[in-house]
């Protein structure tokens, strides 16, 4: 089983973009080095500055992307979209009315 998910998280894409051609990693280390750095559009030198930045203009920086943040609020408003969420609120509103101070602190942290 841990074969079938390291086949599915670990594929590479490889080739020129115009040809492109999705490899697993087993059939990446069973080709013989030549065909795959061909495949890779590379060299045992590596990449050309020119093809460097072919691939930096089409692909991009090498980065994580950014999320942005929501508003406190959101979060807060999104916390209810759960149905045990609902209940929570109303069973801490109602250990509140009746003065129950320890339950409202450990339903309401």
């Amino acid at each position: 089983m841990e074969g079938v998910k390291n086949q599915k998280m670990e594929r590479a894409r490889v080739g020129e973009a115009s040809s492109q051609r999705t490899l697993t990693v087993e059939e990446s280390l069973s080709l013989p080095v030549d065909e795959l750095l061909s495949l890779l559009g590379s060299s045992l030198s590596g990449l050309s500055s020119e093809e460097a930045e072919t691939r930096l203009t089409v692909y991009g920086y090498n980065e994580l992307a950014k999320r942005k943040k929501r508003a406190a609020v959101v979060e807060f408003l999104l916390y209810f979209r759960s149905p045990l969420g609902v209940i929570l609120l109303i069973a801490g509103l109602i250990s509140g009315f009746l003065g129950e101070i320890p339950n409202v602190v450990i339903i309401f942290p």
